[in-house]
């Protein structure tokens, strides 16, 4: 009980965070803060991620609290409550062929390792479960461009079960700090290599993206916010 505890207030702090920061109440307040991170980026680069960040402040906050009513997204099914992490599911627009999970926990680790846990790919066969039986596992996990500090392209790419063939998705890696938050927001964008004429994929080539056989491209949209709880616990979402 008094663990269940603890998540709910851990939960708590990331939601009130999300609910009545002044940094993060609206577009505006959202420009200011892209724009300061985002200075030498073109204008048009600036907005998309205006856009970007608001749209996953809006799904983060649609999961505050526990009665969760529907919204523009849809409702949230609560499909596993553990002292430890919370899984939630809810279809995609009407028309789209993305179903949207969320999952939400805390880690015993300060902000800074649990980010470079997510944004380094060479970590995540040391992290991410590798199942024999069923067979799910990591088979390539790599950085393919560095954009800038904030920003990367990175090649994830799975073996999942027999008669599915294996799965791959590019990223886009995006973050944001809000320091004054004790937050940090990462956007996790599919691209693909015929996106080239977008300004963050020059010098990309397809050469650079390992072709493999049967192997299936995936779309991807979401990312994650960390909320430091104290120097050595991490919230995140």
């Amino acid at each position: 009980m008094e663990r269940k505890q603890k998540i709910k207030d851990f939960r708590k702090q990331l939601d009130t965070t999300l609910l009545t920061s002044p940094g993060l109440a609206n577009k505006d307040a959202i420009r200011k803060l892209v724009q300061s991170q985002l200075q030498s980026a073109p204008a048009e680069v600036q907005e998309k991620r205006v856009a970007q960040v608001s749209n996953m402040l809006d799904i983060q906050r649609s999961a505050c609290g526990n009665d969760f009513k529907s919204s523009k997204h849809g409702a949230w099914k609560l499909k596993e409550d553990t002292e430890g992490y919370r899984v939630m599911y809810r279809e995609g627009p009407e028309g789209s062929p993305f179903h949207t999970l969320l999952t939400e926990g805390y880690a015993d680790g300060p902000v800074d390792v649990c980010l470079g846990a997510a944004w380094e790919l060479s970590l995540y066969k040391n992290w991410w479960p590798q199942y024999n039986f069923p067979t799910f596992k990591v088979l390539t996990s790599c950085r393919l461009k560095k954009v800038r500090l904030d920003e990367q392209i990175s090649l994830l790419r799975m073996k999942v079960p027999w008669p599915l063939s294996d799965r791959e998705v590019v990223l886009d890696y995006f973050e944001l700090e809000c320091f004054e938050d004790d937050l940090v927001i990462v956007l996790l964008n599919s691209i693909s290599d015929t996106d080239s004429i977008n300004e963050h994929l020059r010098g990309l080539t397809g050469n650079e993206i390992l072709e493999a056989k049967n192997t299936v491209r995936l779309n991807f949209s979401g990312g994650f916010a960390l909320k430091k709880i104290d120097s050595n616990t991490t919230y995140f979402r």
